[in-house]
């Protein structure tokens, strides 16, 4: 039992002092962190000071006999506090950055972050009723009474046990960031296939990792506070009829305070075009010591980053454009030159055209265009019925491009189910090959209709399955043909965003 104490005090202090001397290097961070754990913006500055603190204190206090009963439950209480703040923002679906070990390891808070912390609850709970015995040794003074040699064996055998795990730790990080490189390589270079370059530009410089929610899809609501405290939803911001064009900043960033002279312009300039409003990172006072010097009209605070992550908009600036109909209507415009761009495109246009930023390609061939009537079309669906496109006029439509022995299909039918299943106001029809069986043994609500030859995935430009492309009440286009389970499920506002 005594080894077993040991090795648990060992490991206790191991993980305390990590995580506290990470978190006092990035107080900044922790503070972000604490207010997206709920902790007041007021007090999460005060907080990020003591909670690092704390954390090494209890580590130096579980190795002394003396105190390791009150060391093992401050402990016991810490670990607590933090699983049952885990578990309430899991619950609730939250994605707060979990920062349990500074700039070591921060990723968003799931199911594997609690049960890791439970983990951490385990051993300080084992200690704390174990601390009768655990008061009988300390294992400083056992380190006192070591020989020179042994102590000199027991060195280099810790920073050797150090050394390996930090090198594990950097091979993991390594592979992950690896993988996720060539993910998005191999994303990038389908993107530009889609685009019809043979060839893939390759920036060493800089990679743009996604091009933000597709085209037509439903733009992802929040309510924020202004500098005013004014609560203001994207509804308030479009209650006038007109688009509102979301500008991601950050009060710490550069590039965005150079386009502030612009972006005040574009607010008086194009006031009968659109609407501009700021969405900003950092608290009250730094906002208004970088916004208040420019009459900037709305500038809207988030707690945390969870818009951003929403709207996948990871880097500052920005910007999107939402439709008059509460529709993303624009690809993500990054950076200053990308804003400008997009700014330009709806000055110049007599009707919302989705931009694309590469000089809209999609409206450069015969295929549909978004704002045409939609193609209309009669198939068979799987009862032998004859179905026609205009049948569904008056309402909204999602036609998924299907085919029930594609393995990428097969995966989002659980999703597509409980799409099905909420009262949306999208209705989706299946425009699928294969035979009837195949089709029905998915279980799909919605009509299947068959396509065995493909011809109407052809009419609409679809490349593959799944694909997708929403029309509209009126049956015009409304959104471009989106591939891939991950894309389609975000056209129809169903998809997950995550981090």
């Amino acid at each position: 039992m005594t080894l077993l104490l040991t090795i648990t005090r060992l490991l206790l202090t191991a993980i305390l002092s990590v995580a506290g001397t990470a978190k006092l290097l990035d107080r900044e961070g922790s503070r972000r962190a604490l207010q997206e754990f709920g902790v007041p913006e007021s007090a999460s500055p005060t907080f990020a000071w003591i909670l690092p603190f704390v954390e090494i204190a209890l580590a130096i206090a579980v190795l002394p006999a003396a105190g390791v009963e009150w060391a093992s439950l401050g402990t016991l209480l810490l670990f607590l506090v933090f699983s049952v703040a885990i578990a309430i923002n899991v619950v609730r679906g939250k994605t707060a950055d979990c920062h349990c070990f500074g700039q070591l390891h921060s990723a968003p808070v799931s199911w594997k972050t609690l049960a890791r912390n439970l983990v951490f609850t385990g051993l300080a709970g084992f200690l704390t009723l174990q601390h009768q015995e655990a008061a009988q040794t300390s294992l400083i003074a056992w380190i006192v009474n070591l020989s020179i040699s042994e102590r000199a064996n027991l060195a280099v055998g810790v920073i050797a046990l150090v050394l390996l795990s930090v090198l594990t730790y950097i091979s993991v990080r390594l592979l992950k960031q690896q993988k996720e490189l060539a993910d998005q390589i191999a994303e990038l270079q389908d993107r530009l296939a889609d685009d019809g370059l043979s060839q893939p530009a390759v920036r060493k410089d800089i990679v743009f990792p996604t091009k933000g929610l597709p085209i037509g899809s439903p733009a992802p609501l929040f309510e924020l506070s202004s500098l005013t405290e004014d609560k203001i939803a994207l509804g308030d911001l479009l209650e006038n009829g007109k688009p509102a064009l979301l500008a991601f900043v950050s009060p710490n960033c550069g590039p965005c305070e150079s386009l502030l002279p612009d972006i005040e312009r574009w607010q008086t300039d194009y006031a009968d075009r659109m609407n501009v409003a700021l969405i900003s990172s950092g608290d009250v006072k730094e906002n208004k010591a970088k916004f208040s010097k420019r009459k900037i009209a709305t500038v809207l605070l988030q707690n945390g980053s969870a818009i951003d992550k929403s709207y996948e908009a990871h880097w500052t600036p920005t910007a999107v454009l939402v439709s008059s109909t509460g529709a993303i209507a624009s690809q993500l415009a990054m950076g200053a030159d990308g804003i400008k761009s997009l700014v330009d495109h709806v000055a110049k246009s007599k009707r919302i055209v989705p931009w694309t930023g590469n000089g809209s390609s999609h409206e450069e061939n015969s295929l549909p265009k978004f704002g045409d009537i939609a193609p209309d079309f009669s198939l068979s669906d799987l009862d032998g019925n004859v179905v026609t496109l205009s049948d569904y006029r008056g309402k909204r439509l999602a036609v998924f491009f299907w085919n029930p022995a594609c393995p990428f299909c097969v995966a989002m039918v659980d999703e597509l189910k409980s799409f099905e299943s909420l009262n949306n106001p999208t209705e989706l029809l299946f425009i699928s090959t294969g035979i009837v069986e195949a089709n029905r043994a998915l279980g799909l609500q919605s009509r299947i209709l068959l396509d065995q030859d493909s011809s109407v995935m052809k009419l609409y430009g679809a490349s593959g399955t799944p694909s997708a492309i929403l029309v509209d009440e009126a049956g015009r286009i409304a959104s471009l043909v989106e591939a891939g389970g991950p894309n389609t499920l975000a056209l129809i506002g169903a998809r997950r965003i995550e981090a």
